[in-house]
């Protein structure tokens, strides 16, 4: 589900939230819901999801689980990590089993 979703759905929530309130992360420099491969060819937004609302609600709920601030951080980390490794282009090796990125 990470790499694709019908063209009615979202792929998973915790990305749109991230990049809705991307400006309070400046560090992941983030870009803009369109600028990922990902995020590509489903919906954008949906109806009555307040994605920034979202975001509160979830950065809230790890805190209720004692997650610590750098634990949250480095959460938020791989999810931006996740979305920027669906924008890199991987080409075959011209020898042996790997590839190029």
């Amino acid at each position: 589900r990470v790499i694709s979703h019908g063209p009615k759905e979202r792929s998973y929530h915790v990305f749109y939230q991230l990049l809705r309130g991307r400006n309070r992360f400046p560090d992941l420099r983030l870009g803009d819901v369109h600028d990922y491969r990902y995020l590509k060819g489903g919906k954008q937004t949906a109806p009555s999801v307040d994605d920034l609302q979202n975001l509160d609600d979830t950065l809230e709920a790890f805190e209720l689980l004692g997650f610590s601030s750098t634990e949250q951080s480095e959460i938020l980390r791989i999810v931006a990590g996740i979305l920027t490794l669906g924008n890199c282009e991987f080409i075959a090796a011209s020898e042996g089993d790997g590839s190029k990125l």
